[in-house]
């Protein structure tokens, strides 16, 4: 997979408008981990685009060795600040060129796909990279999800598929649903074993922050029970 200069250059770019640790990415970065993290098997966890290191925090105090990959210079620095590297390595690298010493028993694709320009192919090489009885865990975001479906309702998205001004600020090249997903993962040769959808997302971010934490509690609840419109969905693979 040959990735460009001018894909470096884009990289480094949506970086400067990702930001985890404020904002309504931090409840879903915060939630995804509630979700993920008991979904994680053994001691030696990747992480593929660990942004500015709120999921790797958490992580790293739950898990003996974490190995945070990232093309981002900027996003790498930032998150070293904030999680320090007592139990975490990090390592900048396009996620297509990293060659790890070692396999992993879990690794964590964290909103990394729609990322991606081949995405099939690096869940093929990253399959490599997992123990025997390791297993991949997926998250995206969701076309389905409620605030999309509303969105395209009201003729603000052309259609649920499309990417609006933010997926494109942050370097968004499709919107997944769970049959979209499970499409991609099947066909990199890996076996479901899990998925689900995490937190329900019925207004735009600005709306939500006028609320408290009990209401995003809340939500998260909520998404349990209805996954098919739930703001991101995950898949526990093999």
């Amino acid at each position: 997979m040959k990735i460009s200069d001018k894909e470096l250059k884009k990289i480094e770019k949506s970086a400067r408008n990702i930001s985890t640790l404020k904002g309504f990415d931090y409840y879903v970065v915060l939630y995804t981990s509630k979700t993920i993290i008991p979904l994680c098997k053994g001691t030696e966890i990747l992480e593929l685009g660990p942004a500015d290191g709120l999921m790797t925090k958490l992580l790293s105090e739950r898990f003996k060795s974490i190995t945070a990959v990232d093309a981002s210079e900027s996003l790498l620095r930032k998150a070293r600040k904030y999680v320090g590297d007592n139990n975490v390595k990090f390592i900048e690298s396009l996620f297509e060129k990293y060659s790890p010493e070692k396999k992993f028993d879990t690794i964590i694709l964290s909103h990394v796909l729609e990322h991606v320009i081949y995405p099939v192919n690096l869940l093929k090489q990253v399959k490599i990279w997992l123990k025997k009885r390791g297993r991949i865990i997926i998250c995206v975001p969701n076309a389905l999800s409620l605030h999309r479906q509303i969105g395209g309702n009201m003729g603000l998205l052309k259609n649920i598929y499309a990417l609006n001004e933010k997926d494109r600020a942050i370097g968004h090249y499709r919107i997944y649903d769970m049959k979209r997903l499970i499409k991609g993962v099947k066909k990199a040769g890996l076996k479901i074993l899990n998925s689900g959808g995490i937190l329900l997302k019925p207004l735009s971010n600005n709306q939500l922050l006028d609320f408290g934490e009990d209401y995003f509690d809340a939500l998260y609840k909520l998404g349990k029970k209805y996954p098919e419109i739930c703001s991101e969905i995950y898949v526990v693979v093999s």
